[in-house]
């Protein structure tokens, strides 16, 4: 009896070990978001590089870049931010992924507090980058978001803002800021007052080339919001399926003089209309698109083949992405 109760111990034992056999280290998040349970913590004032080979990052506390410092971040490097977390920026970031290799800011859990460039003499650069999962649902920790530009300016191009939220502009807020925007795409961001994607108030801003789908606001302006204009310039964009309770859920201009506003050649949906992307994932355009080749007809618009603007996230000269 004794040799079957060790037998019958060992064969238990050996089912146990066998159960974590082919169980992967790493996990993904109810978004498909890869997340991982290890990775090189950081938090605090940076400078200098993040390299792709010391990632993943786990962010866990605020990442700040002081005045007088530079963070470069390498090409597919990933970002998990904990809850509570935020990046903000007072000096130089240069944040530049590949097509194939994308910098990703997303949450370490569930959720995290965002991107916040402030008074920064430097313009910030990003390109190739996915920014998600900020969850900002009270206004006493931040009244904008979820990437906010404030008294500074920054370039954003080839880059994806999804599943956001924040009590204005779900997706980036533009305060008293220069700022370029460029072959980018705004999906499932979600506002409680203004901007399902974007708001803009009293800034200097370029809009070429971006597709807005199915961004949300509880109350004004689903897709962009433009309050108190310096100089708002919106060409060849697509603005689908974005939705509101007040206010134009495509582009609304909340005050101020409209003639500071350059709005032009963009698809503005309404609901007998369809721009024909390939999915709902895939925001390439179908062949018959009625997008195709209908952008600003000036050649300083063409498309990487050379052909006419196409609109949306996939024309004019950066849209071979």
């Amino acid at each position: 009896m004794r040799i079957l109760k060790f037998n019958q111990f060992v064969f238990l034992l050996i089912i146990v070990l066998m159960s974590g056999i082919g169980c992967d280290s790493d996990e993904k998040d109810g978004s498909n978001n890869f997340t991982p349970q290890s990775g090189t913590q950081i938090g605090g004032e940076i400078e200098g590089v993040l390299s792709y080979n010391d990632s993943p990052f786990i962010i866990i506390d605020n990442l700040t870049i002081d005045t007088l410092s530079t963070l470069i971040i390498e090409p597919g490097v990933e970002l998990y931010f904990m809850d509570s977390t935020r990046f903000i920026i007072y000096g130089d970031l240069i944040s530049i992924g590949q097509q194939s290799d994308p910098i990703i800011y997303t949450s370490e859990n569930s959720s995290w507090l965002g991107i916040k460039i402030e008074n920064s003499d430097l313009t910030t650069e990003f390109e190739f980058c996915i920014f998600e999962n900020v969850l900002i649902d009270d206004p006493l920790v931040d009244e904008y978001g979820s990437l906010i530009v404030s008294n500074s300016s920054a370039i954003f191009q080839n880059c994806i803002f999804q599943n956001n939220r924040s009590p204005n502009g779900g997706a980036l807020s533009l305060i008293n800021s220069t700022t370029e925007v460029r072959n980018c795409i705004f999906t499932n961001n979600i506002c409680d007052t203004f901007g399902g994607a974007i708001i803009s108030i009293e800034s200097n801003s370029v809009y070429y080339n971006n597709t807005f789908y199915n961004n949300l606001t509880y109350n004004y302006g689903g897709g962009l919001v433009i309050v108190d204009p310096v100089s708002e310039d919106v060409q060849n964009n697509i603005f689908y399926l974005n939705s509101s309770n007040t206010g134009d859920p495509r582009i609304s201009i909340l005050s101020g003089d409209s003639t500071n506003c350059n709005i032009q050649f963009n698809f503005l949906w309404l609901s007998n209309m369809d721009p024909q992307f390939v999915s709902y994932n895939d925001f390439n355009l179908k062949s018959y698109s009625p997008c195709i080749d209908i952008g600003n007809p000036d050649p300083s618009f063409n498309d990487v083949d050379g052909s006419r603007n196409d609109q949306g996230a996939y024309g004019g000269s950066g849209g071979n992405w």
